[in-house]
């Protein structure tokens, strides 16, 4: 199982440093309620992207040899992160953040828990993300405890960005490292996002492309 953690651990990098949720964190652990609604929103960025890998990770439980259709999507998804990257690219002079940031000064504890799971769901980059992973799982045919474990994993990973901005509110040296952190990011955030999306698109294309054609 090690080496098909191995193989999702690039993916999982993306996910954590994807610009916005990361931007999210910040705001959320410096907000009212920070390190409750913090700890929330981490707790439910975690059960997204637990779902989402999930779903597809289950496919291939004990089937053997994966069927050739999960290369097929794993081509696909990496195609779609490409023409992410490129709309990315496009629309790289937009520096407002989404409108549902401004919102989250007012979040109760339960609502930060369905503003993490909302927040990986309605992401466009994290759920491609987040399937190539399970279809990487389903292709390895691990079996049902094993295939909790990896997606338990990969999902912690993903979600170790908003652990740790939760953890670093609780000091003063903490607190402005996250105020100049969120404030890179939203210079930066076009840039990061073309190159994660450009790195693991490519990565998906590759694998899927040598998994079709054979050796």
């Amino acid at each position: 199982m090690v080496d098909v953690l191995a193989r999702v651990m690039p993916i999982a990098v993306g996910v954590v440093i994807s610009p916005v949720p990361l931007i999210a964190a910040i705001l959320i652990v410096s907000s009212r309620r920070g390190a409750v609604n913090g700890a929330a929103f981490a707790l439910g960025w975690f059960v997204g992207v637990l779902v989402i890998v999930l779903v597809l990770s289950l496919l291939g439980v004990g089937g053997g040899e994966p069927p050739v259709f999960f290369h097929w999507i794993n081509l696909f998804l990496g195609l779609l992160l490409w023409w992410l990257a490129r709309r990315e690219y496009h629309n790289r002079e937009k520096r407002e953040l989404p409108a549902w940031l401004r919102a989250v000064d007012d979040l109760k504890p339960h609502n930060a828990v369905l503003f993490g799971l909302l927040a990986t769901l309605a992401n466009p980059k994290n759920v491609p993300l987040g399937a190539a992973a399970g279809v990487i799982l389903a292709n390895s045919a691990l079996g049902v405890a094993q295939t909790l474990i990896a997606c338990a994993v990969f999902a912690a990973v993903c979600s170790l960005g908003m652990v740790l901005a939760t953890v670093l509110r609780f000091t003063r040296a903490g607190a402005a490292a996250l105020g100049r952190l969120k404030d890179w990011l939203v210079d930066e955030s076009p840039g990061i996002t073309i190159a994660l999306l450009l790195v693991v698109g490519t990565l998906l294309i590759d694998n899927s492309v040598e998994a079709i054609t054979g050796p």
